[in-house]
């Protein structure tokens, strides 16, 4: 038998052995960009690359052995850098490189054998597709779980902290923002090894249950790659459960357990969908996802990873209650912002000055423009879109009952002067059309500032990175298409469907009517909405029954108050069939029937 079948059997055999086990030592993922200087405790690096070598002595050597692995060149600063942190806990460490860049590599117990014997496991930044494409399945991953089974530590560096997670993005391709936000199924999400097969994965380390993981977040302006990767694992895996994580550089998570403690200079973003989220993705056309939380957290910050919930009980410093208020101004005239035009972004009432002046939020001077909005357009733009990004969301924490807008060239923003409340997201041009991102404060609850300067924008060193606890996203297109005609009402700060805007107008309404439009879409798969519309505040009751008369799901004897709402149905648990709808208002019961198919 020769030596490649002999390595295959051990490998199959040994991941038999160990698959069930998951990391309970120390994980620390940390988003990328330069290390600090040896002597400097303070840094974030410091603090985060400190609890690996606190995790301890686990193959009881009376030496912290350290494993960086990579496909590159060896890297005399981080062994030497391990070192100085076993000096200041008075622990002997000795670091060792394990240049890894073939798949004979990978498997040669010569050059990777040391691997099972580290306490340490910590992977350097490059390419995770060429990382998944040359150590998957072989000898070297199956000593790094041998490692982790026995409580070892691990982390890794931008590519490296993406291997970590369950569902790990390492398609081999520079996918950007804007790439998945105009073909939410672009060809930049497939695996570029295998042409047409998934790049996310999850039979990789997988040591983060549940969570995918990107890195370099604002300074690659990847709030929008990271939305889309999102909706891609959810729909590839048919699990509305995964916690997207996006880490900026100089920033990281170090993990215990089930609680994340956010370390370093940025923000970490916690993404994840609602029970009232709508996923639609198709190819050459833009991506559209609604109503997902973010939780944008800096230092100081935990995050439970069993409830997907910042943890309330041990809040940092300076934590401040949300609280929203809506806008005094009214919205009036028509309006149109092109995503590719920079000046755009006077059409937002609150205007943020960026480099070389200082951070400042200012008031539009223009006639005509959206209230309590912040935004800013060309946010692909590469020179600046980590400016614009991080910018963003400290103007939203000095002005927290606003809606914040993210345009890139192609997007774009219209409203009629008959409903100036609504604003319809829609092609600009020929170009073919990327999605908006809508950040939503309305929801918020808690918000502070980080102790450290943030890494981008606005008079270099001197902004703080903004948290916010339960932001809504919505990332919007094609308005004015019947699969997904959805407008964003700037008054209520709500999303509509163009169906229930067009039941009636309130101008038309009476203090004692109303009025309850058909369900949209219908049939139906998982999701429908019905749409209703009251001129005065009503008790409202929704049952819903299945063929046999059973109830299936209700709502009983809530009060809404007068405009117009939208009850949502997630019948993901219930099977394909008719259902008969009761709608009872006041009194008064509208009956209608809706389709689901699965």
């Amino acid at each position: 038998m020769n030596n490649s079948k002999i390595l295959g059997i051990m490998f199959v055999f040994l991941t038999i052995i160990i698959q069930s086990l998951k990391a309970q030592g120390t994980i620390i993922l940390a988003g990328g960009g330069a290390e600090s200087d040896q002597g400097i405790k303070s840094a974030w690096s410091y603090k985060l690359f400190s609890k690996l070598i606190e995790n301890g002595d686990t193959n009881q050597d009376s030496i912290i052995r350290v494993a960086i692995i990579s496909t590159g060149t060896s890297d005399s600063f981080l062994r030497n850098y391990f070192a100085w942190i076993g000096t200041t806990l008075e622990k002997t460490v000795e670091a060792t490189d394990f240049k890894v860049s073939s798949r004979s590599d990978a498997n040669d117990s010569s050059l990777i054998g040391a691997v099972k014997n580290a306490d340490v496991i910590f992977l350097k930044g490059g390419d995770q597709g060429v990382n998944y494409d040359l150590w998957n399945e072989t000898l070297l991953e199956t000593n790094i779980r041998l490692v982790i089974s026995r409580n070892g530590a691990i982390g890794g560096t931008s590519a490296g902290a993406m291997c970590i997670s369950a569902f790990s993005f390492s398609g081999s391709k520079d996918l950007i923002s804007s790439d998945v936000l105009t073909d939410s199924k672009t060809a930049y999400l497939d695996d570029d090894s295998e042409p047409g097969t998934s790049g996310i994965h999850t039979d990789f380390l997988s040591f983060l249950d549940n969570t995918l993981v990107d890195t370099h977040f604002t300074q690659r302006g990847r709030l929008g790659r990271l939305i889309g990767l999102l909706g891609k694992a959810v729909e590839d895996f048919s699990n509305k459960s995964i916690l997207g994580i996006g880490i900026e550089q100089k920033t990281g998570l170090f993990i215990k357990g089930n609680t994340a403690e956010v370390i370093g200079n940025g923000a970490v973003y916690f993404i994840q969908e609602k029970p009232e989220t709508m996923l639609k993705r198709e190819q050459n056309r833009p991506l559209f996802y609604t109503n997902l939380r973010l939780d944008r957290l800096t230092e100081g910050w935990r995050f439970n990873l069993s409830t997907n919930l910042p943890d309330f009980e041990n809040l940092p410093e300076n934590v401040e209650d949300v609280t929203f208020s809506e806008s005094e101004k009214e919205n009036s005239g028509a309006l149109i912002i092109n995503g590719g035009i920079e000046n755009e972004k006077l059409k937002f009432e609150k205007l943020i000055s960026i480099y070389p002046s200082d951070f400042e939020v200012q008031i539009s001077s223009e006639s005509s423009i959206i209230a309590q909005s912040i935004g800013f357009t060309d946010v692909g733009n590469s020179s600046n879109r980590m400016d614009k990004q991080e910018a963003l969301f400290h103007g939203l924490y000095e002005s927290a009952s606003s809606t914040g807008f993210l345009l890139l060239k192609g997007g774009e923003i219209s409203r009629s002067s008959e409903n100036p409340d609504l604003l319809n997201f829609s092609q600009s041009g020929t170009a073919k059309e990327p999605s908006t991102i809508v950040i939503d404060t309305k929801t918020a609850t808690h918000k502070n500032l980080s102790k450290s300067s943030s890494n981008y924008a606005i008079s270099r060193g001197k902004l703080k990175a903004a948290s916010f606890v339960n932001l809504t996203l919505h990332v919007l297109a094609e308005s004015e298409k019947e699969d997904r005609g959805y407008v964003y009402n700037s008054k209520t700060h709500t999303l509509q469907s163009k169906t229930s805007v067009s039941i009636q107008s309130e101008k038309e309404l009476t203090p004692k009517n109303f009025k309850i439009g058909n369900a949209y879409p219908n049939p139906f798969n998982p999701n429908t909405i019905f749409p209703i519309q009251l001129g005065k505040s009503s008790t409202l009751s929704l049952r819903i029954m299945n063929a046999l008369g059973q109830l299936v799901y209700s709502i009983r004897d809530v009060v809404y108050s007068q405009g117009r709402h939208e009850l949502f149905w997630d019948a993901s648990n219930v099977s394909s069939g008719v259902y008969l709808v009761a709608i009872k208002i006041d009194g008064k019961v509208n009956y209608q029937k809706v389709t689901l198919l699965k």
